[in-house]
Order: C-alpha cells, then sequence, then structure tokens
C-alpha cells in the first residue's frame, strides 16, 4: 500500500528503484474485505486489462510456446508441422507486447487489430532508431 498515493501498488525492489528506503517499526491491520485476487493479476504480479490474441508461430519458438501455457486456457492445434495456431487471452498489454517482440520474425498476430497496429509502431520505431546507425 502507497501511504503517499492512499491505494495499493508494486514495488520493484531493485537498487535502481529503491535508492532511499528506510525500514519503519511501523504495524498494519489487513482490513477484513482485504482480498489479493482484487490486487495481483490472475497471471502474475502485474493486473492489467486482459486481451483476446490468435497468433501464428513458426520454427523453433513454435515448439518451445507448445511446451508452455502461453495466457489463460489458451487453445493451440498444429496448422503444419511448423506452425503453431494459438488462441489465448493475456492480461496486461505490456507483457503481449513483450512476449510478441521475443518472437521476432517467428510470430504473426492475427488478431486484435490494435495489437498488429502497435506492434507494427513499435517495430517501425527500432527500425528508425538502426537505420539512422547506417549514416553515421
Amino acid at each position: 500500500y502507497s501511504l503517499s498515493a492512499k491505494d495499493f501498488r508494486f514495488f520493484k525492489f531493485s537498487r535502481e528503484r529503491m535508492k532511499h528506503v528506510s525500514l519503519m517499526d511501523r504495524h498494519f491491520t489487513r482490513d477484513r474485505d482485504f482480498r489479493v485476487k482484487d490486487h495481483v493479476g490472475a497471471l502474475g504480479i502485474m493486473k492489467g486489462d486482459l486481451h483476446e490474441l490468435e497468433i501464428l508461430i513458426s520454427g523453433y519458438p513454435a515448439l518451445l510456446a507448445a511446451e508452455k501455457e502461453i495466457g489463460l486456457q489458451p487453445q493451440m492445434r498444429w496448422q503444419d508441422e511448423d506452425t503453431l495456431y494459438i488462441k489465448t487471452v493475456m492480461e496486461g498489454k505490456m507483457n503481449v507486447i513483450s512476449l510478441l517482440l521475443s518472437m521476432g520474425a517467428h510470430v504473426k498476430v492475427l488478431s486484435p487489430d490494435y495489437l498488429k497496429e502497435e506492434l507494427r509502431a513499435v517495430i517501425c520505431k527500432m527500425y528508425e532508431i538502426y537505420a539512422e546507425e547506417e549514416h553515421l
């Protein structure tokens, strides 16, 4: 709980984020109606909006994806010996974008369109960054 924000927050303990930490000799009593599920995501500590997505993964990343559960109750089927179709629900747009970018050219987003557009914008920005280096 953040006293300054008067709301629940998640704090990552790292040297970069927690530079001025002091331990207090203060105790808190949890409210009777407090439920962890109201503050923690279904798939991890980051609670976020749910995103239903359909993707095609090819090559070695497809095999890796088939061996783990991506999102909530994923539906998976092999299109051919190299391509895996996945329909799933993931929590948190940052998690979704990160997963998709981690697979590079081995993933194609079928839906939703807003994720395609966001991914396209990130890829274009990355291209601009590295295209500029050629001219240095």
